[in-house]
């Protein structure tokens, strides 16, 4: 145990410079740590106590606290967009190459990805990063302590999501402890959200109080709770848009009672409130931040790190000469993934509060799986609610989805579709091997 707390310490000896040598040098590295957490877990979980696993939790994001974010830029346009947004500035009306901006461009700028679109990430996103910019500028000492200010931010996340996991039962034979342990044992964990500090951090503690909601909303059904799911979902919403989703279940669940319109005004509500502050515009006919928004995410799914599906729809489309069959193909799989996503709602409807943690986990695999992108990173909030669900497939696909990251073992850097495929199958097939073991068919009817 001591010895796979010891392994993070290699993350920081890697040289942080995205080039093959040290891109398979950390998947060398990686995919030895994650075997590692696997043998722990499946022949140790048992004996290893409380305080073993805060030691390996605290030493593994001490280490990680230090490491460079090399293996992805998006750290570096969050703090971009977050300090333009602190001086002022709407990054959703305007690139981050706009000529107005130039006296920001700086050295996280330069690092940065995509500068001649608006911002991606939603607005409660954006003002929480714009806060961790607004406390670096009061501490000093330039980018780096933007960096700091945010990865702080990380971690406070991540250990409230760790607090919350200890005090949730979401089914009778959960163990809060052993879910700790799981979490700390997969190392992409830390390598995502500490070390490379993406944003998707920020949903672990809203994802636990989501579950935690529901629980109470099935036993009670009221106002209050009805209002606190869909608030819930709306921050849920203005952090990453995807898992908004997570509200069907609940909502399907009320059918056309009045909480269903109480989750929805409490939804509704938290999406548009922190949108006010970007979007205002729109109100007197000035949609330029509203268009820049909506141009960025289109554009965002022809960029690297494709899902499998999206490469075979092109293919077939492409194969039928389809025209324009490359803008095509994200709408077709965009729709084909609502389909799946509203099918799901429906055939594993919540009967009893045991269902409501498997239902979100299977919701948000299956919109992860069928995205047009499919980051490394996206698997963490799986990982999460895979444990609340008692899945634990997630421990193998993290590390298969990792080695997704050898596109960047070659120069210059390129996606290659058999490759994607080689690994997408085994992922795909192990998550389906855990639902037939756990006779899923039997609960969803099929």
């Amino acid at each position: 145990m001591v010895f796979y707390a010891l392994f993070f310490i290699c993350y920081i000896i890697i040289p942080p410079i995205r080039n093959p040598y040290s891109i398979n040098l950390f998947l060398i590295v990686s995919s030895i740590h994650a075997f590692i957490g696997f043998l722990l877990w499946y022949h140790f979980r048992d004996k290893i106590q409380l305080w073993q696993t805060l030691f390996i939790y605290f030493f593994s994001r001490v280490i990680l606290f230090t490491m460079y974010p090399w293996l992805s830029d998006d750290v570096f346009a969050y703090l971009f967009y977050g300090n333009a947004t602190a001086h002022g500035f709407n990054l959703y009306a305007y690139p981050a190459n706009s000529d107005i901006l130039k006296h920001l461009h700086d050295s996280l700028y330069q690092l940065m990805a995509f500068k001649e679109f608006s911002i991606v990430y939603p607005p409660v996103n954006t003002l929480i990063v714009t806060l961790s910019s607004l406390l670096a500028q009061v501490i000093g000492f330039g980018s780096t302590t933007a960096l700091y200010s945010w990865k702080t931010c990380c971690l406070l996340s991540e250990i409230l999501a760790g607090f919350l996991l200890l005090r949730i039962k979401p089914f009778s034979h959960f163990n809060p402890k052993s879910a700790v342990l799981f979490y700390c044992l997969v190392p992409f964990t830390g390598i995502e959200m500490i070390g490379q500090a993406h944003n998707d951090v920020l949903l672990l503690p809203i994802l636990i109080l989501l579950l935690y909601c529901g629980m109470i909303h099935f036993q009670k059904r009221n106002i209050y709770t009805s209002l606190g799911l869909g608030i819930i979902a709306g921050i849920l919403f203005g952090i990453k848009l995807v898992p908004v989703i997570l509200i069907l279940p609940f909502i399907l669940l009320e059918g056309l009672h009045k909480n269903s319109f109480y989750i929805m005004i409490g939804m509704l509500t938290t999406m548009i409130f922190p949108s006010i502050f970007f979007f205002h515009g729109s109100i007197v006919g000035d949609h330029q931040a509203l268009y820049g928004f909506l141009g960025v995410l289109a554009y965002y799914n022809s960029t690297l790190f494709n899902g499998v599906p999206l490469y075979l729809i092109r293919w077939i489309l492409s194969l039928f000469s389809v025209p324009e069959w490359w803008l095509i193909a994200p709408k077709l799989l965009t729709l084909i993934r609502s389909i799946v996503i509203i099918m799901l709602s429906m055939l594993h409807r919540i009967f009893t509060s045991n269902d409501i943690a498997k239902t979100l986990y299977l919701l948000m695999v299956g919109a992860t799986f069928l995205s047009p992108k499919v980051h490394t990173w996206y698997m963490i909030p799986l990982v999460l609610l895979g444990i609340l669900a008692d899945y634990t497939s997630m421990m193998i696909i993290t590390w298969i989805m990792t080695l997704s990251y050898g596109m960047y073992s070659v120069f210059p850097p390129h996606e290659n579709f058999l490759v994607e495929t080689v690994l997408w199958i085994p992922a795909t097939g192990i998550f389906f091997w855990e639902l037939k073991k756990k006779k899923v068919s039997e609960i969803i009817g099929i």
